[in-house]
């Protein structure tokens, strides 16, 4: 046995953060790239592990990344990257508590999901400028997902992190 690891919840290994949310980020926007026409500017993106953090809620429907009370009330937001004003938060949102279940909501609580709302905040701010012709939020959130999920299961990042174990863990 070379290397034993259960998920990112460091059960058996300790697994080095950014680095391996860094490698999520690019093995997923190479594959967005390669698979899902995406264009190939945007390999010159990089990862900003301060962008996110577990506990937020990422709203694929309108391309918002959400910090919610517990009351489900949400308290600050990004558009992409872009911190939103009280005023278009509430404009958006409103006073009411959100149902995080709903289609479109993907609550941010494990480390796989850091990598995974700061490239769909990336893309939403390419989409905005019209650099994505085609595509919607919800296009993004779908395809950015299958991203993360494609380089974990087909095994681009494990090859990669058994390649170089003493880096990554």
């Amino acid at each position: 046995i070379k290397a034993v690891g259960f998920d990112m919840d460091y059960t058996l290994a300790r697994y080095r953060s950014p680095e391996i949310d860094e490698l999520a980020f690019t093995k997923s926007l190479r594959l967005l790239v390669r698979e899902k026409d995406y264009p190939a500017s945007l390999l010159a993106a990089e990862f900003d592990p301060k962008f996110s953090i577990r506990g937020l809620v990422l709203d694929g429907v309108r391309g918002n990344l959400l910090k919610v009370s517990r009351e489900r009330r949400v308290v600050r937001a990004t558009h992409g990257t872009k911190p939103m004003d009280p005023m278009a938060i509430e404009a958006c949102y409103g006073r009411r508590r959100l149902s995080t279940t709903a289609k479109g909501f993907r609550s941010i609580d494990t480390m796989f999901e850091i990598p995974e709302s700061h490239l769909y905040a990336l893309l939403v701010d390419r989409l905005d400028h019209g650099k994505l012709p085609g595509k919607d939020y919800i296009q993004l959130f779908k395809d950015v997902r299958w991203g993360i999920d494609t380089v974990h299961r087909e095994g681009e990042m494990k090859a990669e992190i058994l390649a170089h174990r003493d880096f990554f863990i």
